[in-house]
Protein backbone atom coordinates (compact mmCIF):
# COMPACT_ATOMS: atom_id res chain seq x y z
CA UNK A 1 0.00 0.00 0.00
CA UNK A 2 1.43 3.33 -1.05
CA UNK A 3 1.24 6.09 1.53
CA UNK A 4 0.41 9.44 -0.03
CA UNK A 5 -0.33 12.84 1.46
CA UNK A 6 -3.98 12.38 0.48
CA UNK A 7 -4.30 8.99 2.19
CA UNK A 8 -2.62 10.30 5.33
CA UNK A 9 -4.93 13.34 5.41
CA UNK A 10 -8.01 11.15 4.89
CA UNK A 11 -6.97 8.92 7.77
CA UNK A 12 -6.21 11.91 9.98
CA UNK A 13 -9.65 13.37 9.23
CA UNK A 14 -11.30 10.12 10.33
CA UNK A 15 -9.10 9.90 13.41
CA UNK A 16 -9.94 13.48 14.36
CA UNK A 17 -13.66 12.70 14.36
CA UNK A 18 -13.04 9.59 16.46
CA UNK A 19 -10.89 11.55 18.91
CA UNK A 20 -13.53 14.24 19.32
CA UNK A 21 -16.23 11.66 19.98
CA UNK A 22 -14.02 9.84 22.46
CA UNK A 23 -13.13 13.04 24.30
CA UNK A 24 -16.79 14.07 24.60
CA UNK A 25 -17.67 10.66 26.02
CA UNK A 26 -14.78 10.79 28.49
CA UNK A 27 -16.22 13.99 29.88
CA UNK A 28 -19.58 12.25 30.41
CA UNK A 29 -20.03 10.66 33.84
CA UNK A 30 -20.98 7.30 32.35
CA UNK A 31 -17.78 6.79 30.34
CA UNK A 32 -19.94 4.52 28.20
CA UNK A 33 -17.75 4.28 25.10
CA UNK A 34 -14.57 3.68 27.06
CA UNK A 35 -16.15 1.03 29.23
CA UNK A 36 -17.52 -0.69 26.10
CA UNK A 37 -13.98 -0.91 24.69
CA UNK A 38 -14.83 1.49 21.84
CA UNK A 39 -12.31 4.26 22.57
CA UNK A 40 -8.99 3.90 20.77
CA UNK A 41 -7.48 7.37 21.23
CA UNK A 42 -7.50 10.22 23.70
CA UNK A 43 -6.08 13.47 22.42
CA UNK A 44 -6.10 17.18 23.04
CA UNK A 45 -7.48 19.96 20.90
CA UNK A 46 -4.40 21.98 21.78
CA UNK A 47 -3.92 25.33 20.13
CA UNK A 48 -0.72 26.32 21.91
CA UNK A 49 0.79 26.56 25.37
CA UNK A 50 -1.23 29.63 26.42
CA UNK A 51 -4.49 29.46 24.45
CA UNK A 52 -6.16 26.03 24.76
CA UNK A 53 -3.10 24.20 26.11
CA UNK A 54 -2.99 20.40 25.99
CA UNK A 55 -4.70 18.58 28.82
CA UNK A 56 -3.48 15.05 28.23
CA UNK A 57 -1.80 14.67 31.63
CA UNK A 58 -5.13 15.15 33.40
CA UNK A 59 -6.90 12.76 31.02
CA UNK A 60 -4.12 10.19 31.42
CA UNK A 61 -4.30 10.43 35.22
CA UNK A 62 -8.09 10.12 35.23
CA UNK A 63 -8.02 7.02 33.01
CA UNK A 64 -5.10 5.47 34.88
CA UNK A 65 -6.80 6.05 38.20
CA UNK A 66 -10.01 4.35 37.11
CA UNK A 67 -8.90 1.72 34.59
CA UNK A 68 -5.13 1.42 35.04
CA UNK A 69 -1.95 2.87 33.58
CA UNK A 70 -1.76 0.28 30.77
CA UNK A 71 -5.04 1.47 29.24
CA UNK A 72 -4.16 5.14 29.74
CA UNK A 73 -0.80 4.69 27.99
CA UNK A 74 -2.41 2.77 25.12
CA UNK A 75 -5.04 5.49 24.51
CA UNK A 76 -2.78 8.52 24.93
CA UNK A 77 0.49 7.26 23.46
CA UNK A 78 0.68 3.76 21.98
CA UNK A 79 -2.37 3.81 19.68
CA UNK A 80 -1.73 7.28 18.23
CA UNK A 81 1.91 6.28 17.59
CA UNK A 82 0.76 3.11 15.79
CA UNK A 83 -1.44 5.15 13.44
CA UNK A 84 1.34 7.59 12.61
CA UNK A 85 3.64 4.62 11.92
CA UNK A 86 0.95 2.93 9.78
CA UNK A 87 0.75 -0.08 12.11
CA UNK A 88 -2.47 -1.82 13.14
CA UNK A 89 -3.87 -1.14 16.57
CA UNK A 90 -3.87 -3.96 19.08
CA UNK A 91 -7.27 -5.51 19.63
CA UNK A 92 -9.17 -3.44 22.17
CA UNK A 93 -10.02 -4.92 25.51
CA UNK A 94 -12.98 -3.85 27.58
CA UNK A 95 -11.56 -2.01 30.57
CA UNK A 96 -12.60 -2.88 34.08
CA UNK A 97 -12.84 -0.09 36.59
CA UNK A 98 -10.47 -0.46 39.52
CA UNK A 99 -11.79 -1.09 43.00
CA UNK A 100 -10.74 2.43 44.02
CA UNK A 101 -13.23 4.17 41.70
Amino acid sequence: MEVTAESVQANLDIIFVMICAAFVMLMHPGFALLEAGLVHFVASDCHGTQRRPPGLRRAYQMIAGRWGADLAKRLVSDNPRAVVQNRPLPEAERPEASEAS
